[in-house]
């Protein structure tokens, strides 16, 4: 009895043990208990830490060795470019005071060189000047009158070319168009002043030269030129006589306005040349001295400034007035002496007070 009282008891007993031990049922409600401080700390310091991967170390490659570099060779310092007609296309001119020679003359914007010639391109005795003309500034072109107005037009004044060049103090000069011959008629402008009569009257069968104030130049027919549908602000010098000797691509002429008629034989000549900008000649041609010089024909004269390259070279007043005045005196030697006459075109020292010069 004893013993089966005994088995009960710890029958029982397990029973209880086993309902003690038993985890409750999670109620959703209820938090999750925190975790302690002291239990994260030592998970923390438990849990395996994974070795740190070491960089490697990367190798120092030598610094290159400094290369001299090379000192650049210093460079000219360009030259301004020249202003002025020619620009820098002409190499005659000289810095400093002006230098005169027995038949040259340079400074910083002229260079005038004259060269006499005793033979001839063409089979006659023959006599001429030809004068090399280079100037910077158009003012150091001018023209200058026997009043130094350019007045009495028709009343026949003269006065001789060498007083004429020496009052305006002229390296070289030559006579004009002899503007008072044809009266009432023709284009005048000299040195940018305009003094043709008004109205306007053509010198029938002649022409017209213009020669503007950039340098350039163009040959016109009196008869067909209108001065007032003509922009004549920018002209310089304006002559009338004729004719141009050379066609537009420099070559001589042979036939001319039966207007010239009358001076178409053997004579002195008086020519201006134009090669362009900036760049000119005179041609003064002794005449009617048989055996020494005999002069030229029209056509004669065309071939002899086609020989000398001109684009224009147009005829201005011959005969006995034809002249060259050169360092202080009449060079050429005129027939009978020369005759005074009413104008020149001669080549100055420009101003100093002139306008800037062309560029």
């Amino acid at each position: 009895m004893n013993m089966k009282r005994t088995g009960l008891i710890l029958l029982i007993a397990g029973f209880l043990l086993a309902a003690c031990v038993q985890k409750p049922p999670v109620d959703a409600a209820q938090p999750t208990p925190a975790i302690a401080e002291e239990q994260i700390a030592i998970a923390l310091t438990e849990a395996p830490t994974a070795a740190p991967t070491i960089a490697p170390t990367p190798t120092p490659t030598a610094t290159p060795a400094p290369t001299d570099t090379p000192t650049p060779e210093p460079t000219d310092t360009p030259a301004p470019t020249p202003d002025g007609l020619l620009g820098g296309d002409y190499d005659g001119f000289i810095e400093g005071e002006p230098v005169l020679s027995e038949w040259r003359y340079q400074s910083e914007r002229v260079s005038v060189e004259v060269t006499r010639y005793d033979s001839s391109p063409l089979a006659k005795h023959l006599v001429y000047y030809v004068t090399d003309i280079h100037v910077q500034d158009i003012e150091a072109l001018r023209t200058a009158s026997w009043d130094g107005k350019f007045s009495a037009r028709g009343k026949k004044p003269w006065a001789k070319v060498e007083r004429m060049a020496q009052a305006e103090d002229a390296i070289v000069a030559i006579n004009g168009d002899y503007y008072t011959y044809h009266e009432k008629t023709g284009l005048v402008i000299r040195n940018g002043e305009r003094y043709e009569p008004d109205p306007w009257k053509p010198w029938k069968g002649h022409q017209i030269l213009l020669l503007y104030r950039d340098g350039s130049a163009e040959v016109f027919e009196s008869d067909s030129f209108d001065p007032l549908a003509t922009d004549l602000s920018n002209v310089w010098q304006a002559w009338e006589f004729g004719p141009n000797f050379l066609d537009e691509n420099g070559k001589a002429l042979s036939t001319f306005d039966k207007s010239y008629n009358d001076i178409a034989r053997a004579n002195p000549r008086t020519v201006f040349g134009y090669y362009g900008p900036g760049h000119y000649c005179f041609v003064t041609v002794d005449g009617r001295k048989k055996g020494t010089t005999d002069g030229l024909t029209l056509a004669e004269t065309a071939q002899l400034m086609e020989s000398l390259g001109c684009v224009i070279a147009f005829n201005l007043d011959g005969g006995q007035t034809t002249q060259l005045y050169w360092n202080g005196a009449i060079a050429n030697e005129p027939f009978r002496g020369g005759r005074s006459t009413s104008d020149i075109i001669c080549i100055v020292e420009p101003h100093a007070d002139s306008a800037d010069p062309v560029e």
